[in-house]
């Protein structure tokens, strides 16, 4: 639906925010700020300025990724961060990057601390039809990704199969 307009957002967002880590996809479906979009089209968007966090960006072609089991210092070079650091990760997929249990399976083997965190692109239903922003980049496949490191906490309250906590948002 927004499709027109991907390109010149993402101008308009890097302008506005400055400095600011851009992040986000195209959406059908959001929960935001007490709200729910539902079965109409949005976007899920990021601008993250956060002083003493590093943040480490990267995008997983998901074609051309280390085995199954390959040791986790082989993913440390895919996801940019070293052994020895415990970052949380957000990450947001486009539902069509192949096996998403099998990066989901690496980055738990490779960071275990790590808490993880993310979610879907749902605008598209076709290969390529949705949008997935990172920093300065706009992808159309794979996944997304930022590794936070520093004086942050991520704590995940909600996580499918569980109990929604506070009030529900049907």
């Amino acid at each position: 639906h927004h499709r027109r307009g991907f390109d010149r957002l993402h101008e308009l967002l890097i302008e506005r925010y400055p400095g600011a880590l851009i992040f986000g996809c195209s959406a059908r479906s959001v929960i935001g700020s007490g709200r729910e979009l539902e079965e109409t089209p949005g976007l899920a968007i990021t601008a993250a300025h956060l002083p003493d966090v590093a943040l480490q960006p990267f995008h997983l072609d998901t074609e051309s990724l280390p085995a199954p089991d390959a040791p986790p210092a082989e993913w440390y070079d895919v996801f940019g961060v070293k052994e020895g650091r415990d970052p949380g990760f957000l990450v947001l997929a486009d539902p069509f990057a192949g096996d998403a249990e099998r990066w989901i399976a690496a980055l738990d083997r490779a960071y275990p601390k790590s808490v993880k965190i993310g979610g879907i692109a749902s605008a598209g239903q076709h290969p390529g039809n949705n949008w997935l922003y990172l920093g300065s980049e706009i992808h159309q496949s794979g996944v997304i990704g930022v590794a936070l490191s520093g004086n942050v906490c991520i704590d995940s309250v909600i996580a499918q199969g569980c109990r929604p906590i506070g009030h529900p948002m049907f």
